[in-house]
């Protein structure tokens, strides 16, 4: 067995096998997966593997090393050339992510044009189901899976939209009654939180708008209610006989007003 500081000739007389080595920044020392490669591989020369005298990578050139080390990069796997039996060793896999995701489409127009229009958060996992064979099951998944996406985002619009219309037309039947927005917001918020049956009935939700949300569904944005119809309900309460609306209105001032039966249409 070599001895240590004992120069192996066939690290002064063969020539590298792994060409100029890739713009890199090396790690400190050798990754355990290496190592123990190397250790295996020197091992059949009979050698103990000593990194400080054995091993050479970028700035780490031993006199004598008889291991020439490239690390792994996103175009290919780690690799050492042995300068004893002058073959090289392919170790591990290349390092994966975006940076080999866009070499690898680039390389590979077929590729490319299969996973158009591919979710990006899913690209790297595709690419490496594509190297690994196994990228038509991964498309398949991944396409069920944002068409259920997709499902439930409209499904979850629809049940907005009729919760939202579901408010909207109580309020504006309230508004006709009373005259007055606070008192319709609150009533209605404080009904549909205090009977659970009568908002999943009303609404399709177990939990009421709150009232700041029930504003916005009646002005103010983009669907509230439109002017014309609340301005039909204003008038309707204002149609009212004044008796009726000055009674109202002192309810509404003493806190006595008796909310509406919201399920009796």
């Amino acid at each position: 067995m070599d001895q240590p500081g004992q120069q192996h000739p066939e690290a002064a007389q063969a020539p590298t096998g792994l060409g100029p080595p890739e713009d890199l920044e090396a790690p400190a020392e050798l990754p355990e997966e290496l190592r123990q490669a190397i250790g295996t591989h020197l091992a059949e020369h009979g050698i103990e593997l000593k990194e400080e005298r054995d091993v050479s990578w970028q700035e780490h050139v031993p006199q004598g090393a008889v291991i020439e080390v490239e690390f792994a990069s996103a175009s290919r796997a780690a690799r050492f050339y042995c300068a004893k039996c002058q073959m090289t060793t392919t170790v591990g896999e290349p390092l994966h992510g975006p940076l080999r995701t866009s070499m690898l489409l680039r390389k590979n127009p077929e590729l490319a044009a299969l996973l158009k229009g591919a979710d990006p958060d899913q690209l790297d996992s595709l690419v490496r189901a594509w190297e690994r064979g196994e990228l038509a099951p991964a498309i398949n998944e991944t396409r069920l899976r944002q068409a259920s996406q997709r499902n439930r985002g409209m499904r979850r619009r629809d049940s907005n939209i009729r919760r939202r219309e579901a408010c909207q037309s109580l309020m504006l039947r309230r508004w006709a009654e009373v005259g007055h927005g606070p008192t319709v917001f609150n009533e209605l918020y404080e009904a549909l939180r205090g009977n659970r049956g009568m908002c999943i009935k009303l609404t399709g939700f177990e939990d009421p708008p709150k009232v700041e949300t029930l504003r916005k569904y009646w002005s103010g944005h983009e669907n509230s209610i439109p002017q014309a119809e609340r301005n039909a309900a204003g008038a309707a309460f204002l149609a009212r006989p004044e008796a009726e609306r000055k009674q109202v209105e002192k309810e509404r001032r003493l806190g006595e007003l008796c909310p509406p039966d919201y399920l009796t249409p």
